[in-house]
């Protein structure tokens, strides 16, 4: 796993962050979210279910899934940050 960075939020973001099975991309484990960026694969029949099966487990675990398309990122990454920001505070 790499190091963790402090969010914009100011709240420790992990990226790689296991959650057995699975490895989220980013998790905040001090407010439980976990984001994933999903690329072109995930719009795919297949990966959406097993995207909705994965989510599921980690919600079950306790965690809150934001899926944030990374389209969205190198698009309009304001807005990105801004739904992460708001995630966080809740």
């Amino acid at each position: 796993m790499e190091g963790a960075a402090r969010s914009r939020a100011g709240r420790q973001v992990r990226r790689q962050h296991p959650v057995a099975p699975y490895t989220a991309d980013f998790a905040c484990v001090e407010r439980v979210l976990i984001v994933e960026l999903d690329g072109l694969s995930h719009g795919v029949d297949q990966q959406i279910v097993h995207d909705e099966t994965r989510s599921r487990f980690l919600n079950e675990a306790g965690w809150r899934v934001l899926r944030v398309r990374d389209k969205d990122v190198l698009s309009d990454l304001p807005a990105v940050l801004a739904r992460i920001k708001q995630a966080l505070a809740h």
